[in-house]
C-alpha cells in the first residue's frame, strides 16, 4: 500500500511540475521568417526540441509510474498493478529527465545566464539572458541585422523592403549597449525609442550594396518588456 502511494504521489508531482514547464514552454520567443538557418535561430530550434523530448519523457513515465491498474485504485476499486521498486525508480529517474530537458528548454537553454552575471528582470519577473543568441532578449535583433549577415544579404533586405537596413558590426557589444539602454515598462512599437551609438558599431547598407556609418540605432520594445528589435540608423 505504502508503494501504491509513493507512485500516486509521485505521478501528481510529476504532472504538476510538467504542466508548469508546458507553460513554461509555449510562452517562447517571437518567430520571424528571416534567416530560417541562421544560428541565432538552430539554438531556439534546439530549444523547441529539448522542451518537447523532455515532455515526451515526462509522459512515458506517467504512463509506467500510473498503468493499468492504478485508475482501478484511485476509483477505489483497490486493485494494484505488479510495480517493483525497481520499476518505480525507473520510471522516477525517466520523468526527472523530462523535467531536466523542459526547464533547460524553458529558461532559453543550457547555460541561458546573464552576460557576465549582469542580468535584469523581464517584465515576467524572470532572470534576463543578455546573450546577443537570446531571441528572447533581443526579438530578430542579430538574427536579422547581425554582423553574421554578409552586405549582400544586407542589400538584398534593403531592395526587398525598400529601404536601407541597419546592421550591427559588434554583436557582443550591441547587446551590452541594449543591456544598458533598456528601459523597463516599455511593450510596443509604439514605444520606440533612438539612441546614440559609439562609432564603428554599426553601419546602414544601400540597395547597391554601399554603406554608412550608423551613429544612432532605434530600439523597438517587445510585449515581454524587453527587444522586439533593434538596428542602427542615420537620423
Amino acid at each position: 500500500m505504502a508503494l501504491h502511494r509513493f507512485r500516486i504521489a509521485t505521478a501528481l508531482g510529476s504532472g504538476a511540475a510538467g504542466a508548469f514547464m508546458l507553460y513554461r514552454g509555449l510562452g517562447g520567443a517571437d518567430v520571424t521568417t528571416d534567416t530560417l538557418l541562421s544560428p541565432a535561430h538552430l539554438l531556439e530550434a534546439l530549444d523547441q526540441t529539448l522542451f518537447w523530448v523532455g515532455l515526451l519523457l515526462l509522459l512515458l513515465s506517467l504512463a509506467a509510474l500510473i498503468g493499468p491498474g492504478a485508475g482501478l485504485a484511485l476509483a477505489g476499486g483497490g486493485a494494484l498493478a505488479g510495480l517493483t521498486v525497481e520499476a518505480a525508480a525507473n520510471a522516477a529517474l525517466l520523468g526527472s529527465a523530462g523535467i531536466v530537458l523542459m526547464g533547460a528548454s524553458a529558461n532559453g537553454g543550457f547555460g541561458d545566464s546573464g552576460t557576465d552575471g549582469q542580468g535584469s528582470q523581464s517584465s515576467g519577473g524572470g532572470e534576463v539572458n543578455w546573450k546577443p543568441a537570446s531571441t528572447k532578449t533581443f526579438g530578430h535583433t542579430f538574427k536579422t541585422h547581425g554582423r553574421k549577415r554578409t552586405l549582400q544579404q544586407m542589400a538584398d533586405r534593403a531592395r526587398g523592403k525598400g529601404t536601407p537596413q541597419g546592421q550591427w558590426l559588434d554583436d557582443n557589444a550591441a547587446a551590452d549597449l541594449l543591456r544598458r539602454e533598456h528601459r523597463p515598462g516599455l511593450t510596443g512599437t509604439e514605444d520606440s525609442y533612438i539612441v546614440q551609438i559609439p562609432k564603428g558599431m554599426g553601419r546602414v547598407v544601400f540597395e547597391d550594396e554601399t554603406w554608412k556609418e550608423a551613429t544612432h540605432a532605434i530600439l523597438v520594445p517587445g510585449r515581454n518588456g524587453l527587444f522586439r528589435s533593434a538596428y542602427p540608423i542615420i537620423p
